[in-house]
């Protein structure tokens, strides 16, 4: 990446041009390396989104739970208003 202008480094396009024809100065080894690295870094990036999309999906699940808890919990005291009205009367 030192070869980059600094200009174009701030490009995405750029900077995988560079790396590319960089890439293709390596050897067999290397190639592997990079290779390993980018398959791990990509295994990463989607192991993170699957436990964001499940954490998303566990608190909607919570919040839902909850918000039927705070339904219950009304209509139980609407009833209970209810029962004590009718036995004033």
């Amino acid at each position: 990446m030192h070869m980059i202008p600094e200009v174009l480094q701030k490009k995405e396009e750029f900077r995988e041009a560079f790396t590319t024809t960089h890439r293709h100065n390596w050897n067999k080894k290397e190639l592997e390396v990079y290779e390993y690295v980018s398959l791990k870094e990509s295994d990463d990036i989607n192991a993170l989104q699957y436990a964001t999309l499940q954490g998303k999906q566990e608190g909607k699940k919570e919040g839902r739970k909850e918000g039927l808890i705070e339904v219950a919990k009304t209509f139980r005291t609407f009833w209970i208003i209810q029962l004590l009205q009718k036995k004033s009367d």
